[in-house]
């Protein structure tokens, strides 16, 4: 914490995970004490570039409580169902919506082969939806109304 800020930091490349472990306490920040001007920063690496990545998350245009009691909605879900959530694929998808591009070629996806390869690595994501799952498959299982809910009020706090 540095005033009203909280700051992390990171020698990995940043993502969505990165962006979601400040933002949850951001949330929280917001919701107990909504009169402060609460923000958080993320700082490390950029993709190609050498100079540090720094991405400021600021209040949400929508109440902080209300998030918060949809973060843990989507909580408990998960906890009886598997999500179509997978945190690379998820984070992707919503980017690629939430600046217009085309989600199927965009943000690392693989639009000849139908895939977003940086998920197939993932224990729980294999478990889950099968080795190599297109992203047809968890678009239908409901991966865009998930993804829209988790990442799009936070990346809509970014660009503020």
């Amino acid at each position: 914490m540095f005033g009203d800020r909280l700051v992390a930091v990171t020698y990995s490349k940043i993502d969505g995970r990165h962006f979601l472990q400040s933002w949850i306490p951001l949330l929280a920040l917001l919701a107990h004490d909504p009169s402060r001007d609460w923000s958080a920063v993320c700082v490390g690496r950029a993709r190609k570039d050498i100079a540090p990545r720094v991405e400021t998350l600021r209040r949400p245009s929508t109440p902080a409580a209300e998030l918060l009691a949809d973060l843990v909605a989507m909580y408990d879900e998960g906890r009886r169902a598997p999500l179509p959530l997978p945190v690379k694929t998820s984070f992707a998808w919503a980017d690629a919506v939430h600046t217009h591009r085309d989600p199927e070629r965009s943000a690392g996806y693989k639009w000849k082969t139908d895939r977003f390869p940086a998920d197939d690595a993932e224990p729980a994501h294999v478990r889950t939806w099968g080795e190599r799952a297109r992203l047809s498959v968890l678009v239908k299982a409901g991966l865009g109304d998930y993804a829209c809910r988790l990442w799009l009020p936070m990346l809509r706090a970014m660009d503020v």
